[in-house]
């Protein structure tokens, strides 16, 4: 019998821009974890991304290459000595306009 190790809590998204995000979470305490994986899957699509790491002991990972103006829902799991956990709640989140991620660079000279 394989162990599965705990899925992640608390899975957030911040740092949000049009084209970027920060997800973070948190991992119970008391289990070997080796890495994660995060899978990321716009809201009326069915195209899914999946992003791997392992030898890290990170808490959080920047999604690049969004579309602006875009629902996306993202899920975690970490990844442990036998195998992957459960995958996390699902996060849902939208990405901001290009407009809303460069404030106007008027000077006053």
């Amino acid at each position: 019998m394989t162990y599965r190790p705990p899925a992640p809590v608390n899975v957030s998204v911040t740092h949000l821009r049009a084209d970027a995000a920060t997800v973070t979470w948190e991992l119970p305490e008391g289990d070997v974890i080796i890495g994660f994986s995060i899978s990321q899957q716009r809201q009326e699509g069915h195209t899914q991304r999946f992003i791997r790491e392992v030898n890290t002991t990170s808490r959080a990972c920047v999604l690049w290459d969004l579309d602006e103006e875009t629902d996306y829902i993202i899920q975690v799991q970490s990844i442990g000595l036998y195998g992957e956990s459960q995958a996390s709640k699902k996060v849902h989140f939208r990405t901001l306009k290009k407009s809303d991620l460069f404030p106007s660079n008027s000077s006053n000279q």
